[in-house]
């Protein structure tokens, strides 16, 4: 992600705001130090394919689709995390309304570890 205009930080924090996840993750795994890793994500889920690849293919991170067996519409979800992240947060930080809090925290919390 080099040049994001305001535009998109708005629209990306939009998406954030209503269908997207900022948050502080906890992963446990034998091979930390201490055992346990924590890192900053990003992520945003919904039914819409299009949007979700735009965000991979504009942003990086990582793409999951999820299948349903039943009468239920496939599942995907953008995500992105470690330091990766910085530079969203910063570019979107100003136009987060519902999840404005949580974006302060992250700041934070990357400031302090990366």
């Amino acid at each position: 992600m080099s040049v994001m205009s305001k535009l998109v930080a708005a629209y990306l924090a939009g998406l954030i705001d209503g269908d997207g996840y900022l948050g502080i993750v906890k992963q446990k795994r034998a091979t930390y130090k201490n055992g346990i890793m924590y890192y900053a994500a990003i992520k945003i889920g919904m039914c819409d394919k299009k949007i979700i690849q735009w965000l991979h293919q504009s942003f990086g991170g990582y793409f999951y689709e999820r299948e349903f067996k039943d009468n239920r519409r496939n599942h995907y979800t953008w995500t992105i995390k470690n330091g990766n992240v910085k530079p969203i947060i910063d570019k979107i930080a100003p136009y987060l309304r519902v999840k404005k809090e949580q974006g302060e925290i992250i700041k934070k919390f990357l400031k302090t570890f990366y």
